[in-house]
């Protein structure tokens, strides 16, 4: 079921053109995913609010839903993600948080 609920809403996410798009699922927390692309850099970095350090874990996917990379126990406020992964493709990501609640966007280069 949570598979399922993903894959539409990455699918969702990949049809629209902007960079990044993010939503989340927590209406008393900020809904903030910044994506920060230096062209001189080896990697991207995602940011995003995490005041008390949660755990996080972030999925990265390619356009056909197969899962890339999982970044587990991610407990920051960013994560860099190296461009390779993402180079060739338009990549959406599912960011979850400890307590279940989610963003999801899309990586563009």
């Amino acid at each position: 079921m949570k598979r399922n609920l993903f894959l539409a809403l990455a699918v969702a996410c990949m049809s629209f053109g902007a960079n990044l798009i993010s939503t989340e699922n927590d209406s008393n927390s900020s809904n903030e995913v910044i994506l920060v692309f230096n062209p001189t850099e080896h990697f991207i970095t995602l940011k995003f609010a995490n005041p008390n350090y949660q755990k996080h874990q972030l999925s990265i996917f390619n356009n056909h839903g197969k899962k890339l990379k999982v970044f587990k126990n991610v407990q920051n406020d960013f994560v860099k993600i190296d461009k390779k992964l993402i180079k060739d493709c338009t990549c959406s990501y599912l960011l979850k948080k400890e307590n279940g609640k989610y963003f999801v966007g899309k990586l563009n280069l």
